[in-house]
Formats: structure tokens, sequence, C-alpha cells
């Protein structure tokens, strides 16, 4: 994944923060059976996305990814099944076609309550536009898409931007 991209993982409504932390820096991976409503929203999600956007290529047989090269949706299956294991966001963040994509995914995150897990600071939140514009803004992936110098020197000063 490359720096100016923003990556996120859905959730089901009720999971709960601690049960989230303690989970790896690459996301949340909802353990089916701890989160057994898990199933059918992961279903009815696959379902929504399939009416919105095109299957892109992908590069792993178990995950499906809709949308475009730089902006998608990926759904995970449970290997040799149609079960959604995971299901993750990733935007890029340099040009503003990103905007329009998540705007279509918003009704239908709110519809079927589902929540984000962004994967940088560990924060679950509900899947608004709002939340998801803030949690944009205080991505590195859009600091480094603002201010590339600028968030590059900030690395090597250990100074927060």
């Amino acid at each position: 994944m490359a720096i100016w991209h923003y990556k996120c993982n859905l959730v089901p409504k009720p999971t709960k923060e601690p049960l989230v932390k303690q989970r790896t820096v690459d996301g949340f991976i909802p353990d089916v059976e701890e989160d057994w409503e898990w199933m059918s929203t992961g279903d009815r999600l696959l379902s929504h996305v399939k009416e919105l956007f095109n299957v892109t290529d992908s590069w792993s047989d178990e995950i499906l990814m809709f949308g475009g090269e730089d902006d998608r949706i990926e759904i995970a299956l449970v290997e040799d099944t149609d079960r959604v294991e995971y299901v993750s966001v990733r935007l890029d963040l340099r040009n503003d076609y990103w905007k329009d994509f998540l705007s279509k995914l918003i009704p239908i995150f709110e519809k079927l309550q589902l929540r984000v897990f962004d994967c940088y600071s560990f924060d679950i939140f509900d899947a608004s536009a709002d939340n998801f514009r803030e949690s944009v803004r205080n991505s590195n992936a859009i600091k480094f898409v603002t201010d590339s110098e600028k968030f590059l020197t900030s690395l090597s000063s250990d100074k927060k931007i």
C-alpha cells in the first residue's frame, strides 16, 4: 500500500473497542464466531457493492475487489466459500475521485450499521460522512498528499504534524 492511500476496515456495529484494539496493525479481521452477525451483514454488503461497482482485478482468489484501480472496496472471502471474512476500503488521496467513491458507499455502511476501524489510529467510529472526513483529515496519507516534504521532514525529526 502506498503512503498516499487511506485504508480502513469495516466491522459490525456491536464490535467492542477493547476487542478490536487487541488486533494487529494490519487492521481488524472479524472473527465469525465472535461476531456471528457479520456473516449475514457481509452477504448484504457484498450484494449492495455488486450493484454499484464493477469487479476489478484482484491479486487473490479469495479477495473480491470493486471500484477502480486506486479507490476500491476489498471483500475477503473465507477460503473455498462465499462467506465474507473481512472488508477493507482503500482510497487514493492524490485525486478527488475518492470522495465520490466514498459518498456512494457511506449510505450502504449506514444502512447496514457498520462501523469503521481506522487501521492507523486504531479508532472505531460510525460510518458517517463527517466521521470519515475527520479520519481522513488526521491520516498520514492526507498529510503526505498535502505537503510531502513537510511530512517526510517530520518523520526524520520526530515532530508530529
